[in-house]
């Protein structure tokens, strides 16, 4: 607590600081620039004497640069003060504020008789106004601040200069009322209306683009933040859903653990009865082969990478009895060939990515009058090839591809289901492929090597 307070007091005082010292740089800035004050009424002068129109395009530029500086040095204290202080405004309430707190300072300045154009002042921080907030800017990047209030102010600072503008009450101090002077005794009225419009409009283009290109950079930005929190979303939301499967395999593990808990304890109930010592031999063993399916399953599911010999009618014996149908609406088959032969694997997870397979094909039938999903199994080579076919309203070419990708469904579910299963079946050598017509439905093939004696 001790060192966050000490921290903020240290930050609020180096702003402090900064404010402090751009302001008298500010107040100053009149008596450092007294020297160059001094140039430009030389050139005029000389301009008037030798007739020579560069001399007063040289004091032109010179008052022009000298009192955007002056301008600019007042907006950004303004800029700076009201970052620190009203942090916790909205956007376009600090805008108005900086504008505010220039204009005080600006008349503040006129009142110490500093050279401003009041009528400019208003002009510039209403178009700086327009642009920055264009652009969508923040005051956290004072660099993208920077670089378009900087040349607005040097582009309108040119209008000080053009004889055009006189009568809008632009260049009505001393330094841009003479080069004015001197540009109508010299018969340059024309060119110096020319010049100011030649630095001002590309200066002020430069500005408007540079404003759309900060604009477009932000609302990228703004894109990107969206997506990386939709992201984020997606991310919190499929952890959620991987949640509620394996909390659904839980249950489904539980549910299989039942029966050897029932007939472990059936069969104990029959020791402490029976007096028959010839059927204590039978009963511990089958209270044995109880206790090791329970160990199986607790393993299968415990371990990925738990293997044993499985045979074909067992697995797929389990499978019929987790799938979740409704015999009154859906037409299952399974047909199973080459039932003896077997294969290596996790009994537990082999079903659990079939099943999912088999929920997905129930997904994709739920609009048909007709409900067809059959599961049948053949020997290929050195392979057991399960297909899973239903009837569904199948799925287009382009998407198939896409399947496999975590969050990717084409019949409206998670999209979790068939990056499990392809999961699966590749931890146990096996490959999975799918083939959809538009209509007539899907068929899922999955190839899972037999064991080798």
């Amino acid at each position: 607590m001790i060192n966050t307070i000490y921290k903020k007091t240290k930050y609020l005082s180096l702003e402090f600081l900064l404010l402090l010292i751009l302001g008298l740089l500010y107040m100053t800035m009149p008596n450092l620039l007294r020297n160059s004050w001094f140039s430009v009424v030389v050139w005029i002068r000389e301009a008037i004497h030798s007739g020579d129109g560069a001399k007063l395009f040289l004091a032109s530029a010179s008052v022009n640069f000298l009192y955007a500086l002056l301008s600019f040095m007042a907006y950004f204290w303004s800029l700076l003060f009201i970052k620190f202080t009203f942090s916790n405004k909205n956007e376009s309430t600090q805008r108005w504020l900086i504008s505010v707190t220039y204009l005080i300072i600006r008349i503040i300045s006129w009142r110490l008789k500093f050279p401003i154009e009041p009528a400019l002042d208003i002009i510039t921080i209403f178009i700086t106004i327009i642009l920055t907030s264009y652009a969508r800017m923040s005051l956290k990047n004072i660099n993208a601040e920077v670089v378009i209030t900087l040349q607005i102010f040097i582009a309108l600072q040119w209008t000080n200069t053009m004889p055009a503008l006189s009568s809008f009450y632009i260049g009505h101090s001393e330094l841009p009322a003479s080069i004015k002077i001197a540009g109508a005794y010299l018969d340059n009225t024309f060119t110096q209306n020319i010049i100011s419009l030649a630095f001002m409009i590309p200066l002020l283009l430069s500005a408007t683009m540079t404003s759309m290109r900060f604009r477009a950079n932000n609302m990228m930005m703004t894109i990107l933040e969206e997506n990386v929190q939709k992201a984020k979303e997606l991310k919190d939301a499929q952890t959620k859903i991987m949640e509620n499967r394996v909390y659904k395999e839980v249950n489904a593990m539980a549910h299989d653990l039942k029966t050897p808990l029932v007939t472990i304890r059936g069969l104990n109930s029959m020791l402490m009865l029976s007096k028959d010592m010839n059927k204590l031999i039978p009963y511990a063993e089958r209270i044995d082969n109880a206790v090791e399916k329970m160990s199986e399953l607790i393993s299968g599911f415990l371990y990925g990478t738990h293997r044993r010999r499985i045979s074909i009618a067992e697995l797929i014996d389990y499978v019929r009895s987790q799938v979740p149908i409704d015999s009154d609406n859906i037409n299952f088959k399974f047909i199973a060939d080459n039932e003896e032969n077997l294969i290596c694997g996790n009994q537990i997870r082999l079903s659990r990515a079939i099943i999912n397979i088999i929920e997905n094909a129930i997904i994709a039938t739920n609009t048909q009058n007709e409900r067809n999903i059959t599961l049948k199994t053949t020997l290929l080579d050195d392979n057991i090839i399960i297909s899973i076919e239903d009837n569904g309203k199948g799925i287009d070419d382009d998407h198939i591809n896409n399947l496999f990708d975590i969050g990717y469904s084409g019949v409206g579910s998670t999209g979790l289901g068939l990056p499990f299963a392809k999961q699966i079946i590749e931890e146990h050598e096996g490959t999975i492929s799918i083939s959809s017509e538009l209509g007539l439905g899907t068929k899922v093939e999955i190839a899972l090597p037999t064991c080798k004696e």
